[in-house]
């Protein structure tokens, strides 16, 4: 296929800029790309992060495996950690970058900006399209076109101009100019002098410290911090932060800084530890490269003007400590070209070329809203969680900090990877390309069987309804409690006959399925992958003591249903068990169902049996009662004895022994015998309930129904994509339906089972 006739014109040759030729190139769209020094890719960076977000979109473009090669796999293994003031270990987490490459399909690569801007060149078709020495002195705009005048003195005309020429942007500020000229109400003009930079930072690569122990290293003080990153060929990474002077500088007040700065920087910072055993001036001392730059953290209100558009730090600018801010001008580049091609196709012909004057400046503009309007609310929230972590890691509110670092390290590796990866899920794509194929267990967003449901609005509505309708179940679960409670009370005063222990049994049996369903959720959700840091296993316990003291067989499942919706990790990848934790299931609920009629057996069978009724009624009741919390704490006593096995043979097994024994939590090994218990405690519930119904009626007996609402679940399910409307009319009625014919129990443990279902399938 020609190309289209569009042309675009991109200034800046960074990771923003060559991303964006050979998106274009890709689409089949031309391009020119203006470069203002005299290499492609110089050494004016040391570093940066790719994460999957980020990948995702260079695989599609076939850079990923040739940036891989520019990076030592060995990193793989390197641990990341928390250290704080003085060097001090908080934390360590191995082979996160292993997991995220299971989880997401790749890992987070730290390596040379200027390794990925050659890998970017080198895969150019078309590299005469690029032009160095092409530094952006002044545009114009026309109807249908952009001129572009260099400093050397040549012009360049096309149809499109994309600034992708950093923070300090030459294009926006032209932008802005032109603006001003005929709409000086388009842009805020007291914007630019309002940027903030909070903190200055000098980055730089260095060999490595012999003897150092420095791996991935995270440094916390107050007013700085250190992050230094082992690199391939025996080098290191390193960026160190500091407050500015009074806080903060905005706009022109921000300084540029000189290489007598940069000593001063570094005689302040030089004695600050890194590890037990190095300091950052060890680091500094055997720099290869280095530069104290301010760091703008900024978003911009508008992006583009007429056809004129800016991305990547043109547009925003973040703290490094996020490690996005590279990624996400890779996303803008995508973005952009998607809505580009979305505005071309009606006007594209046959033979793939565009209709001469149909891409209009309205087509341009509304291509240019659309990227900002996508791009633009995910730059924010990238901007502010970088700027949250360095405030965290500047110790700027102390308490705060150390109440945040304890949480992290009490969630352990899922909390770090839940903290790193919340960009990943929802990361744009090239749709004019098909994806690569990677082995992932976590779907992004249009991977999904559905879109998610995001409004705000509808989601709180819903969510205050079901919680609206939890509080009349729990009201109406109450009084029902009571009515059993006079039930019992009357065992009380029967006499010492045959016929008020075969009540008690009976109630008993048909209390069975309230029994078991929480005996088996409850701790299983405790346990889950994503709930260590949010539900605790003692949590179960709570319940299942609250739940007998109550007095009802279905008054406290609603609140735990109300609180699990909003403190549990809902999460696929947050489903997963420890495949032996995941075994202990079986064993333990298979006492739990016997258990209650066996402390009856027992108390029929003694001397206590005999005794004078009101007392035997009383013994009766209390046992009976207790009999609803043995399951829940025989099932979460289980699981708690092997996690202490666990902890003590992990104290003696090496670190690359843990990192394989975390790895091998992956491959659903634990969806077998879960599946098997659903499966077993499914079929007591069910079986009791229709016996009992039956019994019900032949004897004229009352049954022990009731009703279970877990509809918020599957809303819960639709809301975050993972089902179909479809799919989920049909489990709120089978719910429904279910209720009736199999009981609440054993609806409550098949929509668990069927839940389990939908999450592990999505890990395919």
């Amino acid at each position: 296929m020609s190309d289209t006739g569009l042309r675009v014109i991109i200034a800046g040759g960074g990771i923003a800029g060559l991303a964006l030729a050979n998106m274009l190139e890709k689409a089949n769209i031309d391009y020119i790309l203006l470069e203002a020094y005299s290499q492609i890719a110089p050494q004016v960076g040391a570093s940066i992060a790719l994460h999957p977000n980020g990948l995702r979109i260079l695989d599609q473009l076939g850079c990923y495996e040739d940036i891989l090669k520019g990076w030592d796999l060995n990193l793989m293994a390197v641990p990341e950690v928390t250290r704080w003031p003085g060097g001090h270990c908080l934390q360590k987490i191995y082979a996160m970058k292993e997991h995220m490459k299971r989880r997401y399909g790749y890992p987070l690569v730290v390596t040379d900006r200027q390794k990925v801007q050659q890998t970017l060149y080198d895969s150019l078709e078309h590299k005469e399209r690029v032009l160095l020495q092409k530094r952006v002195l002044q545009v114009t705009t026309t109807e249908d076109g952009v001129q572009v005048q260099t400093v050397d003195g040549d012009t360049v005309s096309g149809h499109v101009l994309v600034g992708a020429d950093g923070a300090h942007s030459k294009v926006r500020a032209e932008m802005r100019r032109i603006a001003n000229e005929s709409n000086p109400e388009y842009f805020d003009l007291e914007e630019e002098s309002q940027v903030p930079a909070y903190y200055k930072c000098l980055f730089g690569v260095s060999e490595y410290v012999p003897g150092s122990d420095i791996h991935t290293d995270f440094v916390a003080g107050k007013n700085f911090s250190h992050l230094v990153v082992t690199a391939p060929r025996g080098r290191v990474f390193f960026i160190a932060t500091e407050k500015m002077e009074g806080g903060v500088t905005r706009g022109s007040h921000v300084p540029r800084y000189t290489k007598e700065d940069e000593q001063s920087f570094v005689e302040r910072r030089s004695n600050d530890r890194l590890t037990p055993t190095a300091t950052f001036g060890d680091v500094y001392k055997r720099k290869q490269f280095s530069v104290l730059t301010p760091l703008h953290e900024h978003v911009y209100k508008r992006w583009h003007f007429r056809r004129i558009m800016t991305i990547g730090d043109a547009a925003h600018k973040q703290s490094p400590l996020s490690g996005q801010g590279g990624n996400c001008a890779i996303e803008d580049g995508a973005v952009l070209v998607n809505a580009l091609l979305r505005q071309m196709k009606p006007h594209i012909t046959p033979s793939g070329e565009l209709k001469s004057g149909l891409l209009t400046s309205l087509d341009v503009e509304k291509a240019f809203a659309e990227t900002q309007a996508q791009c633009l609310p995910r730059a924010s929230v990238l901007v502010q969680s970088g700027h949250l972590a360095q405030a965290i890691f500047g110790f700027e509110n102390l308490p705060f900090s150390h109440l945040v670092f304890r949480i992290i390290r009490a969630g352990g590796l899922e909390g770090m990877i839940g903290t790193i990866s919340q960009p990943y899920a929802d990361a744009p794509r090239l749709e004019m390309l098909p994806m690569p194929k990677r082995l992932h267990t976590v779907p992004y967003t249009d991977e999904l069987p559905a879109k998610p449901v995001t409004s705000t609005l509808t989601s709180g509505g819903l969510m205050a309804l079901t919680a609206a309708l939890l509080c009349v179940l729990a009201y109406h679960s109450m009084t029902s409690g009571e009515r059993q409670a006079d039930s019992l009370g009357a065992w009380k005063t029967a006499a010492g006959s045959e016929e008020s222990w075969l009540a008690v049994q009976e109630m008993a049996i048909k209390s069975l399925p309230f029994l078991l369903a929480p005996a088996l959720i409850w701790p299983l959700d405790a346990n889950r992958r994503g709930n260590s840091a949010s539900i605790p296993l003692f949590m179960a316990a709570v319940f299942a003591v609250t739940w007998s003291l109550m007095g009802g067989v279905v008054s406290v499942p609603p609140v735990y249903f109300l609180l699990n919706a909003v403190l549990g990790d809902n999460s696929i990848v947050g489903r997963g068990i420890q495949s032996d934790v995941a075994a202990t299931f079986m064993p333990a609920i298979s006492v739990a169902a016997i258990l209650p009629n066996a402390i009856g057996g027992l108390a029929h069978s003694t001397n206590l049996w005999w005794q004078q009724g009101q007392q035997r009624g009383g013994i009766l009741l209390h046992l009976w009662t207790a009999t609803l919390m043995c399951g829940v704490l025989l099932v979460a006593g289980t699981v708690r004895l092997v996690q202490v096995h666990q902890s003590r043979v992990s104290k003696l097994e090496s670190p690359s022994d843990l990192a394989a024994r975390s790895l091998k939590n992956y491959g659903k090994k634990d969806l077998q015998p879960l599946m098997q218990c659903y499966g077993l405690v499914l079929a007591i519930c069910s079986s009791v309930h229709v016996a009992s119904m039956i019994y019900a009626l032949k004897t004229g007996h009352s049954s022990c129904a009731g009703f279970t609402d877990i509809s918020c679940w599957v809303w819960e399910l639709r809301r975050q994509g993972y089902i179909d409307t479809k799919q989920a009319g049909q489990a709120a009625l089978s719910i429904a339906v279910g209720q009736t014919l199999v009981g609440p129990g054993a609806v409550y443990v098949a929509a668990w089972r069927w839940r389990e279902g939908v999450l592990a399938n999505l890990e395919d």
